[in-house]
């Protein structure tokens, strides 16, 4: 790629697949799912999404150590392709619309004490994190590191990630997720 305007403009589409990514899964599971299920499965689901910053490095670095760097976007490809194929079999979720007596609107969102908390915990976590994600491989190269150890470096938060789902996966066992989290905001 010899022209930063174009390699930016694919990135930027790239993100917005990711972006889709992350809030379609999450859509799916409250079309397809009771409202008592949900958050069991999001708290099954999340520590799989909690690897993926510990694995894609590490897949990424063997696959660079045994082949070019168009290896990563093929594997990417093949990897999309599979995960396409369950989803061209789905059927359209049997949902009851449900009437609401009052229309919430996004500054009543905001309002809300509970979603405001919730979303700044969010929020500064990801910022972190995500910062960490994108600044650390040009430090750790800097410092020495090669990709294999860039990759191993990001299983300590993968675990710490890891360990909060599966707490809150126990949590939703024992009751509503929201007793859990009462007394955090």
């Amino acid at each position: 790629m010899h022209n930063a305007t174009l390699m930016l403009a694919l990135r930027f589409l790239q993100a917005i697949g990711v972006c889709a990514a992350a809030v379609t899964w999450q859509a799916m599971v409250a079309d397809y799912y009771p409202a008592q299920r949900t958050n069991r499965i999001f708290a099954t689901i999340m520590p799989l999404v909690g690897l993926s910053p510990a694995l894609a490095p590490l897949l990424g670095s063997w696959l660079l150590v045994h082949f070019e760097w168009q290896a990563i976007f093929a594997t990417l490809f093949a990897i999309t392709l599979l995960l396409m194929l369950p989803a061209l079999r789905l059927k359209a979720a049997a949902k009851s619309v449900v009437v609401t007596q009052q229309k919430i609107t996004f500054l009543a969102l905001l309002r809300s004490r509970e979603y405001s908390g919730n979303v700044l915990i969010y929020a500064a976590c990801s910022a972190s994190f995500f910062a960490w994600l994108t600044g650390s491989p040009f430090i750790l190269h800097e410092m020495g590191y090669g990709p294999t150890a860039i990759g191993l470096s990001y299983i300590p938060q993968t675990i710490a990630f890891l360990v909060e789902a599966m707490a809150v996966a126990r949590c939703c066992r024992n009751g509503p997720v929201n007793r859990c989290c009462r007394g955090c905001w």
